[in-house]
């Protein structure tokens, strides 16, 4: 087969199982999310959760393209392959697909960094650059301690879905409506009504 068709063929592979991968990865997350979170109506709620897995798909099927061919590119126009242009490749397609920093995008730039930090600190560990030590201790003391010091003094700095979900863990729990809130689970409000009927009944 031609070299030309084949390298065209591992780049819409590549796309292929991008669009796979991060479609599946983000209706899963929107599921759940839907099903621990969702206030509307299940038939939207639903599309919106298709709506995301597809745009997820999109972005990370364009990304594995881009990056495969410019790495192709790359590799003509140096005579051969070298580890400098996956770093280049992989740079340029990040920033022509991810700059516009859309919920799901920070999400992924998110989850990367993550990745990324500690692959590097235990890279260096590796190379003897830096001494041994417990890089996710060091994230938790870090990162646990400045987001509840920014939630306390400016959360509108924090990404809005983070904040929400620290409201509704620091600043709701200071107050509650009855027995149902203590439940770890959501009780539908009419059981709760329907309970405290009951009870009030045989008082």
């Amino acid at each position: 087969m031609n070299q030309f068709l084949v390298e065209l063929l591992r780049i819409l592979r590549g796309a292929r199982n991008g669009f796979v991968y991060a479609s599946q990865v983000r209706f899963m997350h929107s599921l759940v999310m839907l099903l621990l979170f969702g206030k509307g109506n299940l038939r939207s709620e639903l599309l919106k959760a298709l709506r995301n897995a597809i745009f997820h798909g999109k972005k990370i099927a364009l990304f594995v393209a881009l990056f495969k061919t410019l790495v192709l590119a790359l590799e003509s126009v140096s005579g051969g392959a070298a580890n400098w242009q996956h770093f280049v490749a992989g740079a340029a397609a990040g920033g022509v697909l991810f700059r516009g920093g859309s919920p799901i995008e920070q999400q992924i730039l998110l989850y990367l960094l993550g990745r990324v930090l500690t692959g590097g600190v235990s890279r260096l560990q590796s190379q003897r650059v830096l001494p041994n030590f417990d890089i996710f201790s060091v994230l938790a003391v870090g990162c646990w301690g400045l987001v509840m010091y920014l939630f306390r003094v400016q959360r509108s700095s924090l990404q809005p879905s983070l904040a929400s979900s620290m409201d509704f863990l620091y600043e709701e729990s200071r107050t509650w409506r009855g027995w149902a809130d203590f439940v770890p689970f959501k009780v539908p409000r009419a059981l709760e009504v329907y309970i405290e009927g009951v009870a009030d009944g045989m008082a």
